[in-house]
């Protein structure tokens, strides 16, 4: 595979500040445009049944992509003490996302010497997401209690145009997303609290398209045009300590997923396996997230365990892909001062295998090292970064649904060596503050990783 890459953004902000400490009106506008270009070359070999002995020329094929993004973006805030111990925050932000993406496939039968254009998998489209939403935070502190309760209302609309076929699939809808959060301060150094949040999760244009591709003859994967968002309730409870030398959160949770979206894998007569994305039902989690930190002279370290249950309904659907399962992940990032200007940093994430929906994920470990020498105080730095330096990120798949049992293995081929430069200078211009998480915490396994 070799391609290419390229982003710019562009930002224009005013902040204003007011008398009060944390007061006041800030507003950005952003632009993003980006263009991605890849050629992949796939060969399928048959082998000699019983033997690794080729048998006949490989097929190949090339698939060539290319996409162009624009992004604008302008988001508001606003924040007010109307009296001691009680603030309003309010704001607007709307999204404009348009995608141009084209993509062809040529064959080859006599070993790359000639390719022909296959019209019947070469597809291309348009993507366009509008997005608004307006948002009000009201925050009240009562003595040891400090209270929070907002509302988020959003306009969402998307086109998806196949400009191969003609089709267009439109999709308009309205969400309010209420929260609350409600925190109790022991002391000091510890804190309860008890929050509830409603999030959204929108479906890709990857699981939108209704053209299918492949990596091999046997496994197409196929988008789904009337694929809806998924939407996430979510109750947590967590409790915080302090330490002088670190920090330990406990937070329990329980989720519950309306119109999951889910990968469901169908196999026909011939042995060849087409995969697509529904909504089942709902899904349910239920679990909690340990993270601590650590700071021991030179040493400062961050590390989580989560553990949780996943019960999926998926009995809407024709075939009933529903699940009962149990899953964890492990993950930490240390930081080594080796000298006062060059620090050495280590991440390692591993995810345990579970059981999902019609099959079973095998573990996947991710790791990255980061060696970083600051220059001019902290203006400029140089960072070597090692990623997947022992070739171990990647993910696994085994699918049986009575008929064809499969089983899979993929790399993600990240392994590699990158070397930046950072620069900073006169001033950041103000930053806005996200509002409202949009994606659910737990991870939801895929065939592709």
């Amino acid at each position: 595979m070799t391609g290419s890459e390229l982003s710019l953004d562009y930002a224009l902000a005013y902040k204003r500040a007011a008398e009060r400490s944390g007061d006041g009106f800030s507003t950005e506008l952003r632009f993003n445009r980006s263009h991605d270009d890849d050629h992949v070359l796939l060969t399928d070999q048959a082998l000699q049944t019983g033997s690794s002995d080729a048998l006949g020329a490989p097929a190949l094929e090339t698939n060539v992509t290319e996409e162009r993004n624009r992004n604008w973006s302008l988001q508001t805030d606003y924040t007010r003490t109307l009296v001691e111990h009680t603030k309003l925050e309010a704001g607007y932000k709307g999204t404009l996302r348009q995608m141009d993406n084209t993509f062809d496939v040529a064959t080859s039968s006599d070993g790359g010497g000639s390719y022909a254009a296959d019209p019947t998998r070469s597809n291309a489209f348009d993507y366009d997401e509008q997005v608004h939403a307006v948002y009000g935070v009201l925050g009240q502190g009562a003595g040891r209690f400090d209270l929070q309760a907002g509302l988020r209302a959003e306009q969402a609309a998307t086109r998806f145009d196949l400009a191969t076929s003609g089709e267009r699939f439109d999709t308009d809808y309205q969400s309010l997303y209420p929260s609350a959060l409600a925190a109790y301060n022991l002391d000091e150094t510890r804190q309860v609290k008890l929050s509830y949040s409603k999030r959204v999760t929108r479906p890709d244009t990857r699981q939108l398209n209704p053209f299918g591709w492949r990596e091999d003859a046997l496994n197409v994967f196929q988008g789904n045009p009337a694929l809806r968002p998924e939407y996430t309730h979510a109750v947590e409870l967590g409790y915080q300590q302090s330490f002088p030398k670190g920090m330990l959160q406990v937070t329990p949770f329980v989720r519950h997923t309306v119109n999951a979206v889910r990968f469901i894998r169908t196999v026909d007569d011939a042995g060849v396996s087409t995969t697509t994305f529904q909504n089942v039902a709902t899904s349910d989690s239920y679990g909690a997230d340990v993270n601590g930190s650590l700071r021991l002279g030179r040493l400062t370290g961050f590390g989580g365990v989560s553990a949780y249950k996943q019960v999926t309904d998926g009995s809407n659907l024709a075939t009933d892909v529903s699940n009962n399962a149990f899953g964890w992940s492990a993950r930490a990032n240390a930081t080594l001062q080796l000298t006062p200007t060059l620090d050495l940093q280590g991440f390692l994430m591993y995810r345990a295998p579970m059981n999902a929906e019609q099959g079973r994920v095998a573990a996947m470990t991710m790791t990255n090292l980061a060696l970083r020498q600051k220059l001019r105080g902290d203006q400029a730095s140089v960072t070597l970064r090692l990623v997947d330096p022992f070739n171990a990120m990647g993910m696994g798949f085994v699918t049986d649904d009575g008929r064809v049992y499969q089983t899979s293995r993929r790399n993600f081929g990240a392994r590699g060596a990158f070397l930046s430069f950072n620069w900073a200078f006169g001033q950041q211009p103000p930053r806005q503050r996200p509002r409202g998480a949009e994606q659910p915490d737990t991870p939801q396994p895929t065939p592709e990783g």
